[in-house]
């Protein structure tokens, strides 16, 4: 599984005012009633079905029925800190979190039945001196009866009814890992931007690629990962193009001019996928073969997540809440 400095598709540019003939357009939508303090991301979470819920990072929750926001139950007080948010269906989510202080530091999970959230269940406590630094981080789910969620202590797994503990990942203590599911049989989780792999029962360091050789080879850690299968996931990060795996190894997608700086993705299949910048407001789109700018999102240079429920159907969402739809 060595690291390849290659590149999947065509040059592109990323700087492009305007989408190439037949991308992706934006327009703007009525704002989430969710809003994250600090220039946190609001974590955005949608399903095959349209259906979307928005969690703050204090625990605000809004819904998104394809058309419209609504405002819905916060999480409990519990979760000071929202640190992922996970759909499988519109019944059926995973967010955690956790509650610091400088000597301890509480993790949650906690699940959303459709209308409210469930009591937070106790993931794992960490009490020393860094206990604050120590936030479960990542969270992802493929069914009702599988979530992979990360933590110092290694991950957790959800099997339907419980979380137990697996040892062989983590979200690090400055909580840079990042985990995406594609099945209960694969998870990649990428930590100090070395790669890892969860084959269904255990987790596996890709042992070739040294620290040196890390991915991207640079000092910005990865900010997202998206994975629809095991042969196909993308990751994005704010100083290089976008890398994608292609079951081997991890590839450089080729964009021409500065890298976009890049600061979330999600795919829904092999030759869909939405890449968008928090700092230049640039969306990519990826079709299989290359990656085409997108019409401006038009959110401003805002902390920004996008999610998507379908091919050509995406939901990008700001850290205040201003909300934007894709068009074709």
């Amino acid at each position: 599984m060595a690291l390849v400095a290659a590149t999947a598709g065509a040059l592109i540019s990323a700087g492009s005012a305007a989408g190439a003939s037949g991308a992706l357009g934006w327009k703007s939508v009525a704002s989430a009633p969710v809003v994250s303090s600090m220039g946190q991301v609001t974590k955005l979470s949608c399903i095959p079905s349209g259906f979307c819920l928005a969690v703050g990072v204090s625990g605000q929750t809004g819904t998104w029925n394809g058309s419209s926001w609504h405002r819905a139950p916060s999480v409990s007080r519990q979760l000071a800190f929202v640190s992922g948010v996970s759909c499988v269906t519109k019944s059926f989510c995973v967010a955690i979190g956790s509650s610091s202080t400088m000597k301890r530091t509480v993790n949650y999970a906690v699940t959303w039945t459709g209308s409210s959230w469930r009591a937070p269940v106790l993931l794992y406590t960490d009490r020393g001196e860094y206990g604050e630094y120590d936030v479960v981080h990542g969270v992802s789910c493929t069914s009702i009866s599988f979530c992979m969620t990360l933590g110092n202590v290694g991950s957790l797994v959800w099997d339907g009814s419980n979380w137990s503990k697996r040892d062989g990942a983590t979200a690090g203590t400055d909580g840079n890992g990042v985990l995406s599911c594609a099945s209960s049989r694969f998870c990649a989780n990428i930590h100090d931007n070395l790669p890892n792999y969860w084959n269904g029962t255990a987790w596996h360091w890709s042992k070739t690629e040294s620290l040196g050789n890390a991915i991207p080879r640079d000092e910005a850690f990865i900010s997202q990962l998206s994975c629809v299968s095991a042969t196909f996931c993308v990751a994005v990060d704010t100083l290089t193009t976008p890398l994608i795996w292609d079951g081997y190894s991890w590839l450089y997608t080729a964009v021409s001019g500065p890298a976009p700086a890049l600061t979330s993705a999600s795919c829904t299949t092999a030759t869909f996928c939405v890449a968008t910048s928090s700092t230049t407001g640039v969306a990519l789109e990826w079709d299989g073969a290359s990656w085409t700018p997108t019409s401006p999102i038009g959110l401003g240079r805002l902390p920004t997540v996008v999610s998507c429920s379908g091919t050509g159907r995406c939901l990008a969402v700001t850290d205040k809440g201003a909300s934007a739809v894709t068009t074709s």
